[in-house]
């Protein structure tokens, strides 16, 4: 694993600071999978294989950046020290700032499978609806600039962190792409009346 980083003397993840990212990632991926057989409503149509690949490929190294560069896995130490007096004030905010963002998205996420359902929850349609209210006034997919901010979240827990920085410049692209050049798109071509006024990604901006 200490390939996969830079060299270094002393890891820059402290066995503490590790223990709170993967129970906060270990959150993450739990709330994701809720959603996929609880409140989601997909379309009839199939998924990319390569996307498909991409995502599994993505959680399953997301762990292994954060323990790469953990003291007592990357580095030997004769006692693993792991304790909340090692949080620090600015890692417990990044934390909360995770949590606000996931319990966010999972709002989004409802709100976008409620323009499948009908008023008793049951699905009346696969097809495309527009969201109206809140974030989707601004944007067309606030769900990926909140996926965005949870990962930038993270960076208040683990500045130092090497590895993890390129996931995030990696969520960062793979958001903006499927933002603009995907669900924007076919949100403007299916509906003629689309709100102009809504960005992609980023409130008046992207």
């Amino acid at each position: 694993m200490i390939s996969l980083t830079r060299s270094f003397n002393i890891p820059p993840i402290t066995p503490s600071t590790a223990v709170l990212v993967l129970l906060l990632l270990t959150f993450h991926v739990a709330r994701r999978l809720y959603e996929t057989l609880f409140v989601s409503v997909y379309s009839d149509s199939r998924m990319n294989l390569f996307h498909y690949v991409i995502g599994i490929v993505h959680y399953f190294i997301l762990p292994i950046a954060i323990m790469c560069e953990t003291q007592g896995v990357a580095s030997r130490v004769q006692h693993v020290h792991v304790s909340i007096e090692d949080i620090t004030y600015t890692q417990w905010v990044g934390a909360v700032l995770f949590w606000l963002c996931n319990w966010k998205q999972h709002q989004l996420a409802e709100q976008i499978a409620n323009t499948r359902k009908g008023p008793r929850g049951l699905i009346r349609n696969y097809a495309y609806g527009i969201c109206f209210g809140g974030w989707f006034n601004l944007v067309s997919c606030p769900h990926f600039l909140f996926e965005i901010c949870i990962y930038l979240s993270l960076l208040l827990v683990i500045p130092t962190a090497y590895v993890y920085r390129f996931i995030v410049l990696f969520v960062c692209s793979q958001s903006n792409l499927r933002s603009t050049h995907h669900t924007y798109l076919v949100y403007t071509k299916q509906f003629p009346k689309y709100p102009k006024n809504r960005k992609a990604l980023i409130p008046y901006v992207l």
